[in-house]
This record gives C-alpha cells, structure tokens and sequence, in this order.
C-alpha cells in the first residue's frame, strides 16, 4: 500500500481515499491547525457493538480514514465530503473511530448544528368545499444536505420537472402547482419548498369533513413480522421530524375526531416517537408535531412486542385523521 505524497496529488488532482487524507492534513498542518488522523469503521454505530470492537479490535474494520480538526464548536471533519456537502458535516457521523493521535477509541460526533436531519414543515389553508392550498418547506441539516444538494444539482432541467411533477402526485393526483420547486442551498440549512392546490383534499359527506395528514409516521418502526424469535437490530440512527398547520374553514367547528398525544421510548430508552398537538393562537388553526428518533439499538426478542404496539398506533389511520363538523 503506497502512500502518494501531498504535493504530488495536489499536483496531478489525483489520489486514493488515504492519499487525500494526506494532503488535506498537510493543508491544515499549513494553516496552523492541528490535525489528527482518525481511522473509521463505516457504519458500527450499535453501543454494545462498539464496545465489543473496543475490546476485540480489527485492523478490516477500520476501512476509512478522516482528518479531525477540534474547535470550541465542535470537531470539523474533512475527507468524506465532496463539492456539494456543507463544512462540519460527515457522512460516518456516530461509527466508531480511533484516534491515531490519542490512540483512543470513540465514537465519531459532529457539532449539534451539523447532525444530519431534515425538518419539514406543512402549511394547510383549507376550504369548505375539500380543497386546500399546501406550502411544503424542508430543511436539511448536516450530511443531508450534501445528498440533496448533489441529487437536486446533477438533475437536468427535463428530470427536475418530472421529479417535481413526482411530489405534486405524491400529494394527490389532483394536485396542481402553485409555485416553481424552489430549492436554496448555499445557506445552512438547506431549503426546499413549494406550494400545491389539491381539489380533493378533503371528503365532505353532508354534514362531515374528513382528511388524512399529508405526511406522518407510518411504519417508522420497521416491524419485521408478527413475532420474533431472535433480537431486533436497527444497525443506524434514523430520525424524522414533521410539523403541521391547518387552518381550518370558518363554517366547520373543531375536529370532532382528531390525532391523540403519544408518546414513546425504545426499550433501551435511547430513541423515541412522539405525536403532540401543539397550542395555536388562533381558534380555527389545529397544529401539530411529529418527531421519531431513533437510535442504531438491538431489541431483545421478548421486548418486540414493544416495537410492533407502538408502530401499530403511529400507523393507524387514527394517528393521521381529522373529522370536522359544520357549524349549525
């Protein structure tokens, strides 16, 4: 294995993955940092896991390798991005990592700002008749928006419009745009939205209104099948976070059916799903979050009965329906 010196791949802008870790500790080197060498294992994110390679080490697991830069903000990590991602953000975020400076064993982390997730925000303007305008804002943090922002990037403008004609229908068939998919990503967080009117929103039968969530947590727990006879892994973090506002039409009351607060935790209390209402300061505005983190964790098999209740609940169409009724 040969290690090509810095220069010599700045120079022909070539390098395997250790050769760029290598000029890019040089660089900083330059700057008068003080960077450190961290080997990786891509994806041994589980607790017990790690420590179990703590204590077991091998040399094939580690098959990355990242320069680490510590600030008071946090560690900024540099050869695991490309020209789309955002500084600060890595893509191993939470695998276990070894110090070649410290030889110390850890488990990779990034500044609080730059963990990955995307927060998406649904804005509802509903009308009496069942339709409704829908603005649709997400935003994208840390490794997210470097995926994003390279898919968005290399789309030509004929795919970005199919792609874009692809959400629209997602929404409902019936969905027309009410504004170009606009997408900023030169800021931190990155930003998508844009703005539909649905027709068919919302059933109206008589007296009654109903309608189903745009988005919500169905099947977020990935159950897999009706029992188990061995543990349940979840081999990476997962997260997601949606919150709703409806404004609803001033000739219906309040729901009379309508999502009910839940609340819960993995057996080993490191992930959580939650659906609350939220207060509003206006009477005829029903709003809502809805946030699932989850952990890289192993459920035992007596603990999956857990798992299969409390995604049968965020599942149900209960957890995702409003029922209005008119005034009299």
């Amino acid at each position: 294995f040969h290690i090509t010196p810095a220069e010599r791949t700045y120079l022909d802008a070539y390098g395997h993955s250790a050769d760029l870790a290598v000029l890019h500790y040089t660089v900083l080197r330059a700057l008068d940092y003080n960077p450190d060498f961290v080997l990786v294992a891509p994806g041994l994110e589980q607790k017990d896991l790690q420590k179990f390679w703590t204590q077991n080490p091998s040399f094939g697991l580690f098959t990355e390798v990242l320069v680490r830069v510590k600030t008071k903000e946090g560690d900024y990590w540099f050869n695991d991005q490309d020209q789309y991602g955002q500084l600060g953000a890595c893509s191993l975020e939470g695998s276990l990592a070894y110090s070649l400076q410290t030889n110390k064993f850890f488990s990779l982390e990034v500044a609080e700002k730059m963990k990955s997730a995307k927060k998406q925000i649904i804005l509802i303007d509903m009308q009496s008749a069942g339709t409704a305008q829908i603005t649709i804002r997400i935003q994208y943090f840390g490794e997210d928006i470097g995926i994003i922002n390279k898919f968005y990037s290399e789309l030509s403008p004929e795919e970005k419009r199919r792609h874009f004609q692809e959400m629209l229908t997602s929404l409902s068939q019936s969905a027309k745009a009410l504004s170009d998919l606009t997408i900023d990503m030169e800021e931190y967080p990155g930003i998508l939205t844009f703005s539909a009117k649905v027709d068919d929103f919302a059933v109206v039968d008589e007296n009654f209104c109903y309608f189903e969530f745009p988005d919500s947590l169905v099947n977020f727990l990935r159950p897999w099948g009706d029992s188990r006879s061995e543990a349940l892994f979840w081999n990476a973090k997962r997260n997601k976070f949606v919150e709703i506002a409806i404004r609803l039409p001033s000739d219906y009351r309040f729901p009379e059916i309508c999502p009910e607060d839940f609340s819960w935790r993995s057996p080993s209390k490191q992930g959580y799903v939650s659906i609350k209402r939220l207060k509003s300061s206006s009477k005829n505005e029903l709003r809502y979050r809805m946030e699932a983190v989850l952990d890289a964790e192993i459920i035992a098999a007596d603990k999956y009965k857990e798992i299969l209740k409390a995604n049968q609940i965020i599942s149900h169409p209960a957890a995702r329906t409003i029922l209005l009724k008119k005034r009299k």
